[in-house]
């Protein structure tokens, strides 16, 4: 039997969205745990065990065959993301066989995960805010530099999708309320239609979105 899959998720968390689009993409069952990053569950001693970086998602992986066998633990997106490419070689494919491309892909990711992401999370701008620093002003700036980096790089790959006219890690990796600045990837109808059928699993379409809308404060 297939392992059993426990995700600890924010259902607005970027980093949570592109797993969940990922095990969407490929049929790959998940069950769902929450975690409130507003209410700072994440430094909770409960879940700090399982996440020391206090971060989300976190994917359990246990075995189904044997209750005996120690869980394991996956607590980086683009990591996981790899791990469901290596566990399931016969579901669609996020990297494309050729060498070359899966190298941009990977770069592609590595522009979102690793330029973007890091400076606009809620635990710097929780730092940052007794500075003076306006968040929504940081995060816009952050966000405009390295999507705009993004935008240039995808002008020399982009078919249908990001990398060619394949689905692709990178196109998992990106936050869906910032789409319309990708001016390359929208600039068909075909191109729009087929982001967002995508795309919109990740941010809409999670278990917790309700609940969480209504304790936001």
């Amino acid at each position: 039997m297939a392992p059993q899959y426990e995700l600890y998720s924010y259902f607005r968390s970027s980093c949570s969205a592109r797993v969940r689009i990922a095990a969407h993409y490929k049929s790959i069952p998940l069950e769902y745990k929450f975690i409130h990053l507003v209410k700072n569950e994440q430094q909770s001693t409960e879940y700090s065990s399982l996440n020391p970086s206090q971060n989300v998602p976190t994917l359990v992986v246990r075995d189904s065959d044997d209750s005996n066998k120690k869980e394991f633990l996956i607590r980086q997106s683009v990591a996981i993301l790899e791990y469901f490419e290596d566990a399931y070689p016969n579901a669609p494919k996020l990297l494309p066989e050729d060498v070359e491309a899966r190298a941009k892909v990977r770069e592609l990711v590595n522009v979102v995960a690793c330029d973007i992401q890091p400076v606009t999370n809620l635990k710097v701008l929780n730092k940052v805010r007794p500075l003076g620093v306006d968040g929504k002003e940081w995060q816009a700036e952050w966000m405009s530099s390295g999507l705009e980096a993004f935008e240039r790089i995808v002008k020399g790959s982009a078919g249908r999708y990001a990398v060619g006219d394949q689905v692709t890690l990178a196109n998992a990796v990106r936050d869906l309320r910032s789409l319309g600045m990708f001016r390359t990837l929208f600039a068909s109808p075909s191109h729009r239609l087929g982001l967002f059928h995508i795309e919109v699993f990740g941010h809409l379409h999670h278990p917790n979105l309700v609940a969480c809308s209504l304790h936001l404060s």
